[in-house]
């Protein structure tokens, strides 16, 4: 659990040293906006993680199952962002999806 707090707060302050940095890009409301977003994000990731391995999951399924996460970020941005998946990224999500429910069969 410490770890888990440990990692939150390094992802919430890390944007705040970018504060200290002299670099050429400006700072927006909506960049800041994002970047808090993501910290939350991160946090919560690093928290289901951590409370898949507490209450009992064994960290070889929990961590590939957790490395999906390419194939949901192809997912949404198919959905969101309307792009397009070609074959190799469509047979790769397949791919990913049975791994994932041959998984869950004990």
């Amino acid at each position: 659990m410490t770890t888990t707090i440990a990692m939150g707060l390094y992802t919430l302050l890390l944007p705040m040293v970018w504060l200290f940095i002299k670099f050429d890009h400006a700072i927006t409301a909506s960049g800041v906006i994002y970047s808090l977003l993501g910290a939350l994000c991160m946090c919560i990731a690093t928290l289901a993680f951590s409370y898949a391995l507490y209450n009992g999951g064994t960290a070889g399924k929990i961590t590939i199952m957790s490395s999906l996460y390419p194939a949901l970020t192809l997912l949404l941005s198919m959905f969101f962002l309307k792009e397009t998946i070609n074959i190799k990224q469509g047979i790769g999500i397949v791919l990913a999806l049975i791994s994932f429910a041959l998984m869950s069969i004990k």
